[in-house]
């Protein structure tokens, strides 16, 4: 029997129950423990491999000062990286630097080559068309390759509660945040479906006594919540997987 790998193959509806149950179960399939530590989880799933880094300026242009700075990590990690980004400054002073990185944006166009890993670490929750993302991954990626995208977790409670509040906490640059289920029907599109999903702890550090009784209740919450309520940001594992 064929294995069903989109909604549209059980229905034209995408708001039927046949639907529904579809992503519930996909999600539910592809769910991981939370880890602690994004950067630290990503220098490793990227050891040994050719990796294309998306976004290696990291929002600053002296971010490669930061001790947890993503892009110099899976340097050290990684087989080859090849790095991009939009800021021209930026990306002069890292080839300055001796850092293999491009002037380029990957929602246009994608770098020469082809690799193991494409890294997305928080960039789709900026870009305007972050359908392009999985469009420009599958170009290069290798059958069988993984496109890891880390984007904030709309259902983190404190996001929530800022909300609920009316208060702006967000980078003002962010376009959009984005639900497991609309980060998984944008890889099913184009051959990318997610492997893998997983949160990012909190690391629960308090700076006000509300913060500080939230996270002694959280082991009682967590019996009531799932554990992504807790983690500020999600990482998606996207394989692909040519017809």
């Amino acid at each position: 029997m064929k294995r069903i790998t989109h909604w549209t193959q059980v229905t034209a509806d995408p708001n039927a129950d046949k639907a529904l149950a579809f992503m519930r179960e996909h999600l539910q399939r592809t769910r991981r423990q939370p880890v602690r530590n994004r950067v630290a989880y990503l220098e490793e799933l990227v050891r040994g491999k050719d990796v294309l880094d998306v976004g290696v300026v990291d929002h600053f242009t002296n971010s490669k000062e930061k001790a947890d700075w993503l892009h110099g990590k899976i340097v050290t990690s990684s087989a080859t990286v090849c790095g991009i980004d939009v800021v021209p400054d930026a990306v002069e002073n890292l080839r300055a630097a001796g850092y293999r990185v491009q002037l380029l944006d990957f929602t246009r166009e994608v770098p020469s080559g082809d690799f193991d890993v494409v890294v997305c670490g928080e960039i789709i929750e900026h870009v305007g068309s972050p359908q392009s993302i999985f469009r420009s991954a599958k170009k290069v990626l290798r059958p069988g390759g993984r496109l890891v995208l880390t984007t904030p977790n709309p259902y983190f409670s404190q996001r929530i509660q800022a909300g609920l509040l009316g208060k702006v906490t967000e980078s003002v640059d962010h376009i959009a945040l984005f639900t497991p289920a609309n980060i998984a029907e944008m890889g099913m599109r184009e051959g990318l479906p997610i492997e893998c999903w997983r949160g990012v702890m909190d690391p629960g550090r308090a700076r006000s006594l509300r913060a500080r009784l939230s996270f002694c209740f959280r082991p009682v919450l967590r019996c009531v919540f799932a554990a992504e309520v807790f983690c500020q940001t999600i990482i998606y594992e996207c394989v692909h997987k040519p017809v």
